[in-house]
């Protein structure tokens, strides 16, 4: 057990050399050793999205374009949690029509189309159709209208898509789009667009609205929670996913770590979360005491089992792909905020088996509040544990393929019904600049050499952040099957 905040982030710097100095002498750990539990299940959609905007009093016939439906955002991520707001918001399922467009051609795009009204009865999905001048020209003549248009394409196409929307609208429907928001290259002209069209591209990070940070910043008990503990000091945010998703994600080939596609490899596409979850707490969560542009010290550490005869020995001896072309598996990326003595770490790791998105906040007052999403045999939870060991549990009895996406697609909807000043948490330009300086952190990974990552042995790269107290873990249940 650690003594002392000190001595746990020298436990956790030092391999990757970084000091933080004595700035954290006498901030004390719980003790976990006196930990004494109680549990507080949150068992209804209707508890977990309490709903603060009254959508449910104001629902109309919503249709929704999805640019990019033949990926697999829409199945494996979004409708789980389409699903839960469905039974929080009654009405909303039959109000709502996805209109899923995609490069892809007509019959091809159909067949995925028609599989999703198979696996999704009682969705209403509008026929598929080719995203392209065509296809936009009927938005711009006024023959397609939507509330919403979310861009679910590769991060690379990103601005380009962004763009033609804006054109095709006029800048009158607000664009949603996947994270990373784009590529670090594109960041000045997605910036650029911004400026010219303020609230409109609205990013969405997922985890930056996941339901249990959602439900400590929107309800009563949550907003309780943030008066006690007081201010954070250290804010640890952990990606973690198994290796084989950068091989299989974005086309094969490693597609997730490669620059022209996905611009900055598993800390741009995980360690992004972490850095827009913690700026939004702190932003959201402590507003009054904290301003978003902070003096700060950044520390890269990217770290990489890949070698080009490994490389080769998972796409075959005649590949062309070259290391270069590739970025880190894992990586740290540190904030130290001067004024503030708040210190932001945003980890994205591999080698490990299973998936673990989580926010540990150590603050001023000794608590320790973790916000995790879940694992992918764990629902999302809350523990808030004081400086004598007590510990309050909540946990949030999810669809068991849903993994936390509900307050960021509540937004959406509740902007696409309220209009773009709808007040969503966290509000579309602390979204953006949140995004912006992630992906500008982050983008830094792509100019340190290859040759100076950390290197590991394939599946074996080290968890690059201090563990989830196994106290804590055991005892939070496993996700039920039974739910969809």
């Amino acid at each position: 057990m650690y003594s002392s905040a000190k001595t746990l982030i020298r436990e956790f710097a030092d391999p990757l050399k970084v000091g933080f100095g004595s700035e954290f002498d006498g901030l004390a750990l719980p003790g976990f050793d006196r930990l004494r539990l109680s549990n507080h299940n949150i068992g209804t959609a209707a508890e977990i999205f309490p709903d603060p905007l009254n959508l449910k009093a104001q629902l109309r016939p919503l249709n929704l374009l999805w640019v990019g439906v033949t990926g697999d955002l829409l199945t494996r991520f979004a409708l789980p949690s389409f699903y839960n707001l469905f039974e929080a918001i009654p009405g909303l399922n039959r109000n709502l029509t996805i209109h899923g467009v995609a490069s892809r051609e007509a019959e091809s795009g159909q067949t995925v189309v028609n599989q999703l009204r198979g696996d999704n009865p009682g969705l209403q999905l509008a026929d598929y159709a080719v995203f392209n001048d065509a296809y936009l020209e009927r938005i711009r003549s006024g023959e397609l209208s939507f509330d919403g248009i979310f861009i679910a394409t590769l991060p690379s196409q990103h601005l380009e898509h962004c763009e033609r929307c804006i054109q095709a609208t006029g800048g009158k429907v607000q664009i949603y789009c996947e994270k990373p928001l784009v590529v670090p290259k594109d960041l000045k002209g997605i910036q650029d667009l911004d400026a010219k069209h303020q609230n409109v591209i609205v990013p969405i990070d997922f985890f930056a609205t996941t339901t249990p940070l959602y439900y400590l910043l929107t309800s009563n008990r949550g907003k309780e929670i943030l008066a006690q503990i007081g201010a954070p000091r250290i804010i640890n945010g952990t990606l973690v996913e198994n290796q084989l998703v950068e091989h299989n994600r974005l086309g094969g080939n490693f597609g997730l770590l490669n620059i022209e596609k996905a611009g900055g490899g598993i800390m741009l596409d995980c360690g992004i979360h972490s850095l827009v979850m913690a700026l939004i707490f702190k932003k959201n969560g402590i507003a009054s005491n904290y301003a978003m542009q902070d003096k700060f010290t950044t520390h890269l550490s990217p770290q990489t089992y890949l070698t080009q005869s490994a490389i080769k020995a998972a796409l075959g001896k005649n590949t062309k792909i070259k290391l270069e072309e590739l970025r880190e598996t894992g990586g740290l990326l540190s904030r130290m905020y001067g004024a503030d003595r708040l210190v932001i770490n945003a980890i994205g790791a591999k080698g490990v088996d299973q998936n673990m998105y989580a926010l540990d906040v150590l603050t001023e007052k000794g608590f320790r509040l973790i916000i995790s999403v879940g694992t992918d045999f764990q629902p999302p939870y809350l523990s808030i544990t004081s400086p004598d060991g007590n510990t309050e549990m909540i946990t949030f009895d999810t669809p068991s393929k849903e993994v936390g996406y509900g307050g960021a697609f509540y937004d959406m909807f509740g902007q696409m019904l309220l209009g773009q000043d709808a007040e969503v948490i966290p509000t579309t330009k602390a979204m953006f600049d949140a995004s912006s300086a992630a992906i500008d952190d982050l983008g830094k990974v792509n100019s340190i050499a290859v040759p100076n990552f950390v290197r590991h042995k394939p599946f074996k790269a080290p968890h690059t952040f201090w563990t989830l107290p196994t106290e804590i873990q055991k005892e939070v249940p496993h996700k039920r099957s039974d739910r969809r």
